[in-house]
């Protein structure tokens, strides 16, 4: 799971110049029954490092599509908005340069929704011309939604004072309200409220799973608790020592929970999923803790096809399809576990942007070798070089979502249920600027 912060990622500048990609480096899904195998491709490198290897040693800057984000509609689309509305930001009333700012500072896939609909308000409100019915109506919308916002987030830090993992667990970190912040900004809508309580509480347990491998299990407990994971079986808990016990029979103890509202729904499939997701995450902490007792420092392909998994990523995209209705298919979870493009992106961008926030925070607790230092070490580089290359890779990466997104057509439903072809987390009805 993310241990820290996670940075704001660069913005997307029109100059920078084009980092090669990530995304061969991770082959298989998290979802599949073993970590995957190692590519052969190499990472992107910067020029000090290139100059050191055969020519041989660099991958291809194209993207797994062969198609690439250089030259692609995408980079065109930004240097041209970039541009133009950089030329007018000092041209035009102050309540529309305020939206370009925001725009070109925090564009709306970078932006979460409800912040910035709360942005938007001050910004119309403003406006000379606003219809004031409109206004009136937004804001009351906006009050409602964040009133039941309050009431699910009562409802779930009541179960978290419950399972009492501050005093039980004391080693484990106390996040509740940081959590349902994510699952919020997944998806804000009121009817998936039961699909943000499912969220919350599943990604609560996953972080004191991460703290459990990262700060405090011994490899040997590990060990047996990473195959009672895999088992997901009652009878392993006198396998396990007391505090394990403790937190596994609340892990099994939520997903029963869970799995009984799926099967009332009639979708019980879908709890398979989320369990395969959470066994993949526990094999990955694993690799990631025996790294930590061998004192080793893997190379870069073997550190991020294991730590994409250990960011969460993949987990929180599964878990969140859990509660969200009749919109979600058995089809939505087979091309989630295909490991689709957009989904490796996400991963590779998650981890580095953790990496670069976390990685001082990590090495105080003892955690293993982050992608930093793993880039460092096999590449004979600064930080400071290698920081300069994942930014602009994480520049690349947001290219390669937003193609997702916005250009290629998908199977998946959109999140308000319509059966377009397109990505299901685009906001069809948000007319603000889009950069």
């Amino acid at each position: 799971m993310t241990t820290a912060p996670s940075s704001d990622p660069p913005a997307n500048s029109a100059s920078a110049a084009t980092a090669p990609a990530l995304l061969d480096h991770v082959v298989a899904g998290p979802g599949a029954s073993q970590v995957p195998a190692l590519s052969t491709s190499s990472v992107a490198q910067p020029a000090s490092a290139r100059r050191r290897h055969r020519p041989t040693d660099t991958i291809d800057t194209t993207s797994t599509d062969g198609t690439g984000a250089s030259g692609s509609q995408p980079e065109e689309a930004l240097v041209f908005t970039t541009a133009h509305l950089e030329s007018k930001i000092t041209h035009v009333r102050y309540s529309l340069a305020a939206q370009i700012s925001q725009a070109l500072e925090r564009p709306l896939l970078k932006c979460l929704e409800r912040l910035g609909a709360s942005n938007y308000l001050s910004i119309y409100q403003d406006e000379v011309s606003h219809n004031e019915t409109l206004l009136k109506l937004a804001k009351l919308d906006f009050n409602l939604v964040q009133s039941l916002h309050k009431k699910e987030l009562s409802e779930i830090t009541r179960w978290w004072k419950e399972v009492d993992f501050e005093r039980k667990l004391p080693f484990g970190r106390d996040r509740i309200v940081e959590l349902y912040f994510w699952a919020m900004a997944v998806y804000f809508e009121p009817h998936y409220s039961a699909a943000r309580i499912i969220v919350s509480k599943i990604i609560a347990v996953g972080t004191l799973m991460d703290d459990i491998y990262d700060a405090y299990g011994t490899f040997e407990e590990l060990e047996i608790f990473t195959e009672a994971i895999r088992r997901w079986d009652v009878n392993c808990m006198d396998e396990l020592p007391d505090y394990m016990q403790i937190y596994y029979q609340t892990l099994l103890n939520l997903f029963n929970e869970v799995e009984d509202e799926m099967v009332k729904q009639g979708n019980s499939y879908r709890i398979y999923h989320a369990k395969e997701a959470a066994k993949a995450s526990c094999r990955a902490y694993f690799a990631e803790a025996r790294w930590l007792h061998e004192g080793c420092i893997p190379s870069m392909e073997e550190y991020m096809h294991v730590a994409t998994t250990t960011v969460g990523n993949h987990l929180l995209a599964t878990i969140s399809l859990l509660g969200m209705g009749d919109v979600v298919t058995k089809e939505v979870f087979e091309w989630l576990f295909s490991n689709p493009k957009i989904l490796r992106a996400s991963n590779i961008m998650f981890r580095l942007m953790d990496d670069i926030a976390g990685s001082k925070f990590e090495k105080e607790r003892g955690h293993v070798a982050s992608s930093i230092d793993c880039y460092m070490k096999q590449y004979g580089v600064s930080e400071e070089e290698t920081l300069d290359v994942f930014n602009k890779q994480v520049v690349d990466l947001w290219k390669d979502i937003n193609e997702e997104l916005l250009i290629k057509p998908t199977a998946v439903p959109s999140r308000d249920g319509s059966t377009e072809e397109q990505g299901w987390s685009i906001d069809p009805c948000n007319s603000r600027i889009r950069h």
